[in-house]
């Protein structure tokens, strides 16, 4: 009976759609940078080769914005912890959004400076902020 109980729930979670999936946060997907964009991306597949590499090797296997993920502990198997959000380049940097599931889901904002190599300038995390003035604010620091 426990057995049919934990089938049941899982079948009901699996069925739940993704909180992101529905709405991943209209402020992620409508705010505007102040740094003039050169490019924006709406897909990870849409991006360098170096930002896919980074993601890779630092991130792990990353869904496209709008498919699922697993966004909380209950991991389903096949499926990836992260999921892209947004990425665009204002002069000579990069930024990545992104967000991960797990005991704690959060999004990231990434900023990345090419030069002769490519540099992490920021990793920060965020929950309500407006992710366009977070982003805006790393663009602006100093390396």
């Amino acid at each position: 009976m426990k057995a049919v109980a934990a089938l049941a729930a899982l079948l009901a979670l699996a069925a739940w759609p993704s909180r992101a999936a529905v709405n991943i946060g209209d402020l992620d997907l409508t705010c505007r940078l102040h740094h003039r964009v050169s490019a924006e991306l709406n897909a990870l597949t849409k991006t360098p080769q170096f930002l896919q590499d980074y993601v890779a090797s630092s991130i792990g296997p990353m869904a496209e914005r709008g498919e699922a993920f697993n966004e909380t502990d209950v991991h389903l198997q096949g499926l990836p912890n992260a999921r892209f959000v947004r990425a665009g380049r204002a002069g000579n940097e990069w930024y990545l959004w992104y967000e991960r599931g797990g005991f704690v889901y959060t999004k990231h904002v990434v900023v990345f400076r090419l030069g002769i190599e490519l540099s992490v300038v920021a990793d920060r995390t965020y929950v309500a902020e407006d992710p366009c003035a977070l982003t805006d604010g790393l663009l602006d620091s100093e390396p």
